[in-house]
């Protein structure tokens, strides 16, 4: 853990003594709180949205995967780029066609954003291509766009710190077209990780397992996606070395971090490339399996670009020498929640909570409050004069369910 700067031992003076709490009991409290048994935290509650009902729709009935449909070249190609289109426009993102050349003749990915609130310009990218092998492509890759499609479903009413970008490529079976031309023309950009879920419903046996691929330079984004797997998933995955085949490539070739997710047993598929490779064939889609998938998936981008449903507010007036309140709504219900201060942006994990880190540097504690059964929670603290003029952040973090709100900033009149 950082060590108390200057400044945020001088922030412990902003508050009275009765809520006062240095950096030191600020360790202490959070790690106390986090050793408590944890309600169902905001990501386990979106991530049991995924409905292997609504995945099934998707795949049986928006991307043509049915006997005799040829999502490469035939008409089910265009009809299924529409449906991709239509459906992540109904749910309000800002969708386009990204247009590339290939062979001569213009292709499109389908790009859906779904811009961060608090820090846009980092990015995370989940993606999957759909153009099949002249086949119905029902594993491959129906099946990943569907995941794709189906998280863009339940994260549409979310909010998130940084930015989250779907993708259905185009022209994967060529040889990567489309992921290349995005990547390419995105390589200034700061994408912070990318996924291709690249044929993730051939489950035989019921093993549940996946396999991950990556280059050594992605293993950080390797290795959350595989914690996902298992936390979110109930998903056994096992990492492997590079495999430039599926549309996370690109993006490892422009520097950026990214990895393959694909069933375990996909080398052994019978009906890989092939006209069987459709909905219909007897004992072949495991729709739960590619739900849990798709939930590992969902909780990979929830913790990475920051799942902040859980909305700070305030402070109510803003004035120093006067009481001031901030509130909080869409945290955990019946939670005990912690409010912490500090001076100076910056980076401080919680205690017991790897990879969640509140966004100030040597943060001090301020006080607590439980909210109630809608998650809300008003916190009050008396503001004295010394702020003024001071820009103090406040975040509220509730380490049971390892969730923070977001960071709010105000210099105190």
């Amino acid at each position: 853990m950082p060590t108390l700067s200057n400044a945020s031992r001088r922030s412990i003076d902003l508050f009275p003594a009765a809520g006062r709490r240095s950096g030191l009991a600020l360790l202490a409290a959070l790690a106390a709180a986090a050793a408590q048994p944890a309600p169902a935290g905001p990501i386990e509650d979106l991530t049991a949205q995924v409905s292997v009902a609504s995945y099934r729709h998707i795949l049986d009935d928006l991307l043509y995967t049915h006997p005799g449909h040829n999502r490469g070249y035939g008409a089910e190609h265009d009809l299924a780029r529409q449906n991709i289109f239509d459906h992540f426009t109904s749910l309000g993102f800002e969708t386009s066609l990204f247009p590339f050349q290939y062979g001569g003749s213009t292709y499109y990915n389908v790009v859906a954003v779904h811009e961060g609130f608090a820090r846009p310009e980092e990015i995370y990218i989940v993606g999957a291509h759909y153009d099949s092998a002249n086949n119905p492509g029902a594993d491959d890759n129906g099946s990943g766009t569907a995941c794709v499609m189906e998280i863009g479903r339940v994260l549409a009413s979310h909010r998130f710190e940084a930015t989250i970008i779907l993708i259905a490529f185009d022209r994967e079976e060529q040889g990567l077209y489309g992921s290349r031309a995005y990547a390419a023309a995105n390589r200034d950009k700061d994408i912070r990780g990318m996924i291709s879920t690249d044929m993730v419903a051939y489950n035989p046996g019921g093993a549940n397992r996946a396999a991950i691929y990556g280059s050594s330079n992605s293993s950080p984004c390797k290795q959350a996606l595989a914690d996902a797997m298992t936390q979110w998933g109930g998903i056994q995955p096992t990492q492997y070395g590079s495999m430039d085949r599926s549309d996370h490539a690109p993006f490892e070739w422009e520097g950026f971090e990214a990895a393959l997710l694909i069933e375990y047993s996909w080398g052994s598929n019978p009906h890989y490339h092939r006209s069987t490779d459709h909905v219909e064939t007897p004992d072949y889609i495991d729709y739960d399996f590619a739900s849990n998938m798709t939930r590992g998936t969902l909780g990979w981008l929830a913790s990475s670009a920051v799942l902040v449903d859980a909305v700070l507010a305030g402070p109510v007036p803003g004035n120093a020498g006067v009481m001031n309140q901030w509130t909080i709504s869409g945290a955990a219900p019946n939670t005990r929640t912690f409010f912490v201060y500090g001076l100076s942006t910056g980076s401080y994990e919680v205690p017991g909570c790897p990879g969640v880190f509140l966004n100030m540097a040597g943060p001090a504690l301020a006080g607590s409050a439980m909210t109630d059964a809608l998650g809300e929670a008003v916190f009050q603290r008396f503001v004295p004069s010394t702020a003024r003029g001071r820009n103090v952040g406040l975040q509220a973090v509730q380490p049971s369910a390892c969730f923070i709100s977001n960071a709010v900033w105000h210099e105190f009149d």
